[in-house]
């Protein structure tokens, strides 16, 4: 299918979601979006137009936004100045949409990365986003569209926020695969189980890297996060086609994951979201899953490596990156030491077999183990290697 090329000031631009899959309604919204602490200004044909409605906003200018170098407006209230009793921006009928500060006109897409060349567009969540029944390549949420408004509204080829590179990956050669990846997943969000949309990333991973797939890893891995889990219930198809059509804005927001180790980590999170829909009265959302993902990133990269034997890497040992911690627990500490003497044993054993033989381990999990795993998944992303089973 042929499509547009999307650049600024020569700059390609990667949009890390289908074109038109998400969706958002100003109309039923409440404006969470306009109820931020402050609100950043990039040129100054913005400020002329606010000033030109309230001079006395320049009072309330701040130095820097979002850690960039435009400057901000800093609301002492709990809702931007322009937000009328409606929930719709009063500046926009006052002088023009086209006056607005260009973060107001792009949101939720007004979030602009580096990934080395390109430019790359990170929706927003605080917007309760929808998933569309059926993409699309027309409308306000369209890539095309997208990119024209962040013409419109002038947004700067440069100086914005970088997103460092994947591990194993430079940034030249993980956007083409990202691509595919994103494009792939329009065929899988009316899939039962994520099981496949995961397979096909490992596929296309392999494929990228040079390396021999293996079939069946991920099918593995799923069993043992569900066996360590408990978990009751797969995620429900609503949940799977939220999280397909997340995935490409997850595989980025997590870009300090390997991209070969992704599929797993994401298939992990499949199996986690289906424990936390199963409590009672939880309705998942896009926002909870982007958190979910956020908060519990060090665990979902532990449990995406079950199948694998793990080792610390040349340089660590457990004494010393114990050292390096205010307190800890004793499960913690035993995880970590039979980590670092796997490699010792005349047949290494698996993550998952590792923390299986451990006394303290029992399903259902206790939140203190749950809590050393997460450390032990930290530590293993930063000083740990895994190789296959």
């Amino acid at each position: 299918m042929a499509r547009n090329a999307h650049l600024l000031a020569g700059r390609p631009i990667y949009f890390p979601f289908l074109s038109g899959v998400l969706e958002y309604d100003c109309a039923s919204c409440t404006a969470p979006c306009c109820r931020g602490a402050q609100l950043g200004i990039g040129r100054s044909r913005e400020l002329v137009a606010l000033l030109s409605i309230s001079p006395a906003l320049a009072l309330c200018a701040a130095p820097e936004f979002a850690s960039s170098p435009m400057p901000a407006l800093q609301s002492p209230i709990d809702a931007c100045w322009f937000l009328d009793q409606r929930n719709r921006c009063r500046l926009e009928w006052a002088v023009g949409r086209e006056n607005k500060p260009a973060s107001c006109r792009l949101f939720p897409f007004h979030q602009v990365r580096g990934c080395g060349e390109y430019l790359v567009v990170m929706p927003h969540f605080l917007c309760p986003l929808t998933i569309a029944d059926v993409p699309h390549t027309a409308g306000h949420t369209s890539h095309d569209e997208i990119c024209l408004e962040m013409h419109r509204a002038g947004v700067p080829r440069d100086g914005h926020l970088r997103i460092p590179e994947p591990p194993d990956m430079p940034w030249h050669a993980a956007i083409p695969l990202e691509r595919r990846i994103r494009d792939v997943s329009a065929r899988h969000l009316d899939d039962a189980d994520y099981l496949e949309y995961a397979q096909e990333q490992e596929f296309i991973t392999h494929g990228v890297m040079g390396e021999t797939f293996a079939s069946g890893n991920v099918a593995r891995l799923r069993d043992a996060s569900v066996k360590l889990l408990s978990s009751p219930n797969p995620p429900s198809m609503r949940t799977v086609r939220m999280l397909v059509a997340l995935t490409p804005y997850l595989r980025l927001r997590g870009a300090e994951v390997p991209r070969r180790s992704m599929p797993y980590v994401l298939t992990a999170l499949a199996v986690l979201l289906g424990t936390i829909e199963s409590i009672p009265g939880t309705r998942i959302t896009l926002r909870a899953i982007v958190q979910l993902f956020e908060h519990r990133l060090p665990l979902l990269y532990l449990l995406g490596h079950l199948a694998e034997t793990p080792r610390l890497q040349s340089g660590y040992t457990a004494d010393q990156l114990l050292r390096g911690l205010p307190h800890y627990s004793e499960v913690f500490s035993r995880l970590l030491r039979e980590v670092e003497h796997n490699p010792e044993r005349s047949r290494p054993r698996s993550l998952a077999h590792i923390i299986a033989e451990d006394p303290e381990v029992k399903v259902p999990l206790r939140p203190e183990v749950v809590a050393a795993l997460w450390r032990l998944g930290r530590f293993l992303a930063d000083a740990g290697t895994f190789a296959p089973p």
